[in-house]
């Protein structure tokens, strides 16, 4: 096992956020506000928490505690990023996002170059092998302005290629922004934003189709398909299309001739889509198994998902019939990526277990390899080439990033 860690700059940066973090047993028997990624707020008197900063507070049971079982967590109770606002407030964000991972440059025969990690509202951005590359800290901010106290929750990134120009892309409370490669400058932003939307919300879920749409969801169910102008300034919206009922967790294309996009939402909903000069054409839907759906990927006429319930499950993408399911972990699954050359899954959940699995032809998955990273939370996890034999995974409060061999 190796680790990329954060430079002496970021390390700075990351022992100033970890500073923020809140000592949450001075607050026990003490009332406190909490505030959600999506604008949802409660209060009430904190009664108990665990390591996974899972809370019980006294007069939200509606929200936060199963009615049957005052100390039994509910699904919507799930927090991560833990930030100290003025007085007894918190503000906590929810974990439903996909993968907080992204990779660089992954070419079929090579290695992923850097690696980026989201951190609250900011992106740490690591080399993977190159000694003399240094690691960056990247405030998310907006366009045009100056990074003196960074407010915003960034969701996910993604690096690709929009026109023939290699881009790295972020999904935040801001909205959509448009970096060159290295994170650098932002040429372009939209905020994502629907028409009678509350105030708070956030992007979330990227996909870039035929190096041509850029697809991005939101938290109101949207997805917006946009094509960059010829001058740097806002983004060209194709079509804003509400596709879902609950907000986007992710999305996902192969960048097969067929332009196929395939989204997921916080319900498990599962939807196909043919993403052309016109927009967003609907092929299928697929219902939801009871736990939002965190991470999907198309692959060789397959839709791969992985679910909060810590399953993993293929449909075909003509019928949209489950082709294979397999209760990969005992908790949730944060992050799935795939090996495209090999048919590899990886699968990352909170049980601090990564697994590989083989994508299966016939109705059961092959199980390649399983590793724990001991009393961790893991929230990512990459393949670091397209062949699947290496692959790297984040961890909640964690300046490290282990990569390991298959």
């Amino acid at each position: 096992m190796a680790a990329v860690q954060m430079g002496g700059g970021e390390q700075k940066e990351e022992r100033k956020r970890k500073e923020s973090i809140l000592d949450l047993s001075k607050y026990l028997e003490k009332s406190i506000r909490v505030k959600f990624a999506g604008g949802r707020e409660a209060a009430g008197v904190l009664k108990g928490y665990d390591p996974l900063l899972n809370l019980v507070l006294d007069n939200t049971s509606e929200m936060l505690r199963d009615p049957d079982d005052p100390y039994k967590l509910t699904e919507d109770t799930r927090f991560l990023g833990l930030v100290v606002c003025r007085g007894t407030s918190v503000v906590l964000i929810c974990p439903v996002d996909g993968n907080n991972l992204a990779a660089q440059d992954v070419r079929k025969y090579g290695t992923a170059a850097s690696v980026a990690v989201v951190h609250d509202g900011y992106i740490s951005v690591v080399p993977v092998y190159n000694p003399d590359q240094r690691s960056k800290y990247i405030p998310c901010i907006p366009m045009g302005t100056r990074p003196n106290r960074v407010t915003t929750s960034v969701m996910q990134v993604l690096w690709g290629t929009l026109r023939n120009k290699k881009v790295f892309v972020v999904a935040s409370t801001i909205g959509v922004q448009v970096f060159d490669e290295d994170g650098r400058d932002c040429h372009y932003e939209y905020s994502c934003l629907d028409s009678g939307e509350k105030i708070s919300h956030f992007a979330r879920g990227l996909s870039i189709v035929q190096e041509e749409y850029l697809c991005v969801g939101n938290s109101n169910g949207s997805i917006f398909v946009l094509e960059t102008p010829e001058v740097p300034g806002e983004l060209n919206l194709t079509e804003r299309k509400l596709a879902h009922k609950k907000a986007i967790t992710d999305l996902a294309t192969d960048n097969s001739s067929e332009n196929l996009l395939v989204s997921a939402d916080e319900s498990g909903s599962v939807t196909l889509w043919k993403v052309n000069c016109e927009g967003l054409l609907r092929l299928l839907d697929i219902e939801d198994y009871g736990f939002p759906c965190t991470s999907v990927k198309l692959w060789n006429n397959l839709i791969i998902a992985g679910y909060g319930s810590g399953h993993i499950r293929t449909f075909d993408t003509n019928t949209g019939r489950c082709r294979t399911e397999v209760a990969a972990h005992a908790r949730w699954i944060t992050a799935i990526d795939v090996a495209t050359e090999r048919g590899y899954i990886l699968s990352v959940g909170e049980d601090s277990f990564a697994k590989v699995w083989k994508i299966p032809s016939t109705e059961d998955f092959n199980h390649i390899s399983t590793t724990c990273v001991k009393d961790s939370l893991l929230v990512g996890g990459r393949f670091l080439n397209k062949w699947g034999s290496t692959f790297c995974v984040s961890i909640f409060d964690s300046r490290e990033v282990p990569c390991y061999s298959v």
